[in-house]
């Protein structure tokens, strides 16, 4: 945990965003939708995933970090894909980077 907190502070502006489910990688940065934890998932409808996978896609929303934790290995194959085709290992934890260029 404490390598994953202390890779968000050293790699990122403490304006940029995270995108993350219910693990704190995440912390001290602002969110870049909602926590999407197991909660949230409990109320959220179908075009609250369909936002997510189009802001996403859209890049409207462009999360500087992902902690792709358990809860975002549930969502639908659609946003799992955006976030394969935007993001990529960082090889902290759990920690995915927005791909640049």
């Amino acid at each position: 945990m404490r390598q994953k907190l202390n890779y968000v502070l050293e790699a990122t502006p403490p304006e940029a965003t995270v995108l993350n489910g219910w693990s704190s990688g995440g912390a001290f940065r602002k969110p870049a939708f909602f926590f999407i934890h197991r909660e949230a998932k409990e109320i959220m409808r179908e075009a609250d995933y369909q936002r997510l996978a189009a802001v996403l896609a859209e890049r409207s929303i462009q999360p500087e970090l992902i902690d792709y934790d358990g809860e975002l290995h549930r969502m639908p194959v659609n946003i799992q894909q955006e976030i394969g085709k935007n993001y990529t290992l960082t090889g902290v934890g759990t920690l995915w980077r927005l791909k640049r260029g």
